[in-house]
């Protein structure tokens, strides 16, 4: 990466360049120089990314800006930007298997605090914790500010999800025989996601996820991917 820079920039190789290969010394520079305006294939590289606030790389830089897209085109915050330029670079899956997408910091006195991600996204700046604090506290956040937020999101997207919490098909996989529950439930007149969990939790039926309001979620993307049209 450095080397990658020192191209881009025009600089020779530094002293970090010792025990590379010919090879790799030759991809960072030919890469450094190539114009990603100009690919066909695929053709979302050649979109201007958003700018990184906290990224150190120039925003021309073409290992930084493939990656930029590539986290646009997933939906990936960025401050897994590094992260993703290393995945590029190594292919090692272990490297980005336990990253948080949701990025937390602990925040002591006064200070600027620069919020930046997707704009599929939302954050919450919650100030003032002290020892005092409790879980309720937390939970009426949840409850006043989180969820409202969600709830409108699902609304505009005309319910399909379509951030990185997407569902993902062994999830719904999962969740079908919960789903035919809740189908079954209809004959009573109305369909009940409570009345579902309990159908199958009687027939011995287990599903990992038995939070109520997940399975109202996820009866909601399997009814939205399964319904015709």
């Amino acid at each position: 990466m450095r080397q990658h820079l020192n191209a881009f920039d025009g600089r020779d190789p530094d002293q970090f360049a010792d025990g590379l290969t010919e090879a790799a010394l030759a991809a960072a520079r030919d890469s450094a120089a190539e114009d990603l305006s100009a690919i066909t294939d695929p053709d979302w590289l050649q979109t201007i990314p958003a700018r990184h606030t906290s990224c150190p790389w120039h925003e021309g830089l073409p290992l930084h800006r493939a990656a930029a897209r590539l986290l646009e085109r997933h939906r990936i915050p960025e401050h897994l930007c590094y992260w993703i330029m290393i995945y590029i670079l190594t292919a090692r899956k272990e490297d980005i298997c336990d990253l948080k997408v949701t990025k937390v910091s602990v925040i002591h006195g006064p200070g600027e605090v620069r919020v930046a991600q997707p704009e599929h996204t939302f954050a919450v700046v919650v100030e003032g914790i002290d020892e005092f604090t409790t879980r309720e506290d937390w939970n009426r956040i949840w409850r006043d500010r989180v969820r409202p937020q969600q709830a409108l999101f699902w609304e505009q997207r005309g319910q399909r999800p379509q951030g990185r919490k997407g569902p993902g098909l062994e999830r719904l996989k999962q969740a079908l025989p919960l789903y035919e529950a809740w189908i079954d439930t209809e004959g009573a007149g109305n369909r009940s996601v409570e009345t579902a969990l309990e159908t199958i939790r009687s027939k011995g039926t287990t599903w990992d996820d038995a939070d109520m309001e997940t399975a109202r979620r996820v009866i909601r993307d399997l009814d939205d991917l399964l319904q015709p049209g």
